[in-house]
């Protein structure tokens, strides 16, 4: 077997055997008897020749055939003269015979070569597309699927250029997050923003352009596009660009959908894991954020009772002791002078209570503990505010809702008051039918929203955007230097039901 292999993969090897069979073949033609020809024998060495060395080969023997055979008529006529042979026709439609089964037997082997190249092809495909969906479903990390990807298609395709986009989650716009570029004028802001590209990801759909060589500031030619989407959210579009002018062929784009699918996968969970850590993050963030606000708050108790309560508790107690040594004309002042204490004792504990939670909230709802909280607030800070509210009335909601909105008003209207520099300062609240919305608008002092964060004073806005956030609702500030700044709260509204409250005006102007 090596040894046939040897032979027939060398082409003079082939012709010099094809050759001598001819020969063979008409020598021994010429010793039978007339009647008895061997023409057909000649099929063999032609086909043998034209499988294993070539079609230019096969004609060629062919042609040597034809001339054997020609000779052998013209030997055989001077043997019998009174056979009617007509040598030229006989090898003129001999050689034209051979020449067809030649041309044939080619198109054959190239229509079996090449469907045994696209079997191949299809199994290295297959293979690859295996190793790809292994080595992105062991990775939740977005750059590994892309590098993944464009690895396999430039082990098939290595003079291609390939760019994966993806769209940005929070701006929506198409963003090139790995490419693979050949030539030396392509560059990856042209291939991401390129039309075909952006048409791809308008109309959601593959895009083939077999010619798109009209830009002389690139160097592609043909393109293929195909969007990357999962249950129905666009991620990205795969790009694939060619020096050359190239005609995509079914299988090729079938190969192309298979890789995006196994990515669109990948990229999905690699987001969805994103968020997970993430959320786990946050999560973590919030539980020291709690520890950090319960240990604030019991300094703040404790402070408070030593300097307000604790103070008092000791001139009281002085003041008993005093009383109880004092003859008895003197111990009634003494005793008017403790029941002062007490009295002033009681209000600090109660102002220390109403400043944790105020019972009227579970009480009487919302509306009645915001009215109170900003007269209160404005005869300590001496800033006034506009209450405006609408769809309040005699409605209350659950207790996270009125929890929430309060406390976001209390730490807006707290914020005002420390840094805005203001004397006066407007509350909005509108009860939608499936939302209550705050507004706390002043024209202060301002800020930057977004550099409070790095440098580690968020007063509060952190806390109020997770009270919104817990409701499955959101909070947006509008600040900025030297414009004042607006707090939009947006709460959804699980349940609400009517409450005595006897409010009938629906707005209010307090501190006027």
């Amino acid at each position: 077997m090596p040894f046939r292999r040897k032979i027939t993969r060398s082409k003079p090897c082939v012709v010099s055997i094809s050759l001598l069979a001819v020969f063979i073949i008409g020598i021994t033609d010429y010793l039978t008897p007339i009647e008895i020809s061997l023409a057909i024998f000649y099929l063999l060495p032609i086909s043998f020749v034209t499988w294993f060395a070539g079609w230019k080969e096969g004609m060629m023997i062919s042609s040597v055939a034809a001339v054997i055979w020609l000779i052998g008529d013209f030997l055989l006529v001077e043997r019998n003269l009174s056979y009617p042979a007509v040598p030229y026709w006989n090898a003129i439609m001999q050689d034209g015979v051979f020449i067809v089964i030649v041309l044939l037997l080619s198109r054959v082997k190239v229509a079996l070569l090449r469907e045994k190249e696209i079997s191949r092809l299809k199994s290295e495909m297959l293979s690859q597309i295996g190793h790809l969906n292994l080595a992105v479903t062991s990775s939740l990390d977005s750059a590994d699927v892309g590098k993944s990807l464009l690895d396999t298609i430039e082990l098939f395709f290595p003079e291609w250029s390939t760019t994966l986009a993806l769209v940005n989650e929070h701006t929506g716009a198409l963003e090139s997050f790995v490419s693979r570029i050949q030539g030396e004028r392509g560059c990856t802001k042209e291939l991401v923003g390129w039309r075909g590209t952006r048409e791809v990801l308008e109309t959601n759909a593959n895009l083939v352009l077999q010619n798109t060589k009209t830009d002389p500031q690139h160097d592609w030619v043909s393109y293929l596009g195909l969007p990357l989407v999962a249950t129905g959210d666009m991620l990205g579009v795969l790009s694939i660009f060619t020096n050359q002018k190239h005609d995509f062929t079914n299988e090729e784009i079938a190969f192309f959908n298979t890789l995006a699918g196994q990515a669109v996968i990948a990229l999905k969970n690699a987001r969805l894991f994103e968020e997970v850590r993430k959320g786990h993050a946050q999560l973590k963030e919030l539980s020291h954020r709690l520890l950090d606000v319960q240990e604030t708050d019991r300094r703040h108790i404790a402070r408070e009772l030593h300097d307000e309560v604790g103070q008092v508790l000791t001139g009281l107690q002085m003041t008993l002791e005093m009383a109880g040594r004092s003859p008895h004309e003197e111990a009634g002042i003494k005793l008017a002078k403790a029941q002062s204490l007490v009295n002033d004792l009681i209000r600090r504990v109660r102002g220390i209570s109403l400043d944790l939670r105020p019972s009227m909230l579970d009480d009487l709802g919302l509306l009645p503990t915001l009215l109170w909280h900003i007269e209160r607030y404005t005869s300590i800070t001496e800033v006034k505010v506009d209450f405006c509210h609408d769809g309040l009335e005699n409605k209350r909601f659950i207790s996270q809702v009125e929890t929430s909105a309060y406390r976001i008003v209390q730490e807006a209207l707290t914020n005002i008051a420390r840094h805005a520099r203001v004397d006066r300062a407007t509350v909005y609240i509108w009860c939608m039918p499936d939302t209550l919305i705050l507004k706390v608008q002043d024209d202060g002092a301002g800020f930057d929203p977004q550099a409070a964060p790095r440098n580690g004073k968020t007063d509060g806005l952190t806390g109020m955007r997770e009270r919104a956030k817990l409701l499955g609702g959101e909070l947006n500030i509008e600040s900025a230097s030297g414009t004042g700044t607006c707090i939009i709260a947006e709460l959804p509204l699980q349940e609400t039901f009517e409450a005595v409250i006897t409010d009938e005006q629906g707005k209010h102007t307090v501190g006027r």
